[in-house]
């Protein structure tokens, strides 16, 4: 699992975003974590996919609900959508 997950984070440093979009989305195949869905919704957010990153940042804390990074996120998202 640590592979898919550091090939994300490779992508993500080169700004390949769909790549690491990709990547990110076999790792959380593989099993869910919070971080993990943060991760992607960064990823989504440089691609201005804010209904996507919502999604991510709703499911992180469902996971792990120290996850203050995820209403952060969440919010900004909504910011950006004008919601």
């Amino acid at each position: 699992m640590p592979t898919w997950s550091g090939l994300g984070r490779a992508l993500t440093a080169l700004e390949q975003w769909e790549e690491a979009e990709a990547a990110l989305k076999r790792r959380l195949e593989l099993g869910e974590s919070a971080n993990h869905h943060l991760f992607l919704a960064k990823v989504l957010l440089r691609q201005s996919r804010y209904e996507d990153v919502l999604s991510r940042c709703e499911r992180a804390p469902q996971l792990d609900n120290r996850q203050v990074d995820a209403l952060l996120n969440r919010s900004f998202a909504y910011s950006l959508l004008g919601l």
